[in-house]
């Protein structure tokens, strides 16, 4: 059995990090709130549509992979959901670095 082994929120969190970004300036960066940013990258709140391409673009990330991820722990708000059924191959493919055989 697979399972995606790092959630959306700390792949979010890690990418900061590599940025060098406090949780302060990437928030600011993206127009967003510290606490709703800190409920993001723990996965306590999934970001809107607006957010998401905000945080892909300040992140060095792709929209795509961003939703991917979070389709893959089945979190994707219902807006996307069109968007996983179009594109399950390349879910499959950002996905496959965070996945372990068990």
């Amino acid at each position: 059995m697979a399972e995606v082994t790092e959630s959306p929120g700390s792949i979010i969190r890690r990418c900061r990090d590599r940025k060098g970004l406090t949780l302060e300036e990437l928030a600011l960066d993206i127009t967003s709130s510290v606490p709703h940013l800190s409920a993001i990258e723990r996965d306590v709140r999934t970001p809107s549509e607006e957010i998401i391409e905000a945080l892909a673009e300040r992140l060095g990330l792709t929209e795509e992979e961003l939703l991917t991820v979070y389709a893959g722990f089945g979190m994707l708000p219902p807006i996307f959901k069109q968007f996983v059924r179009n594109n399950i191959r390349k879910v499959v493919e950002v996905l496959q670095p965070f996945i372990v055989e068990k």
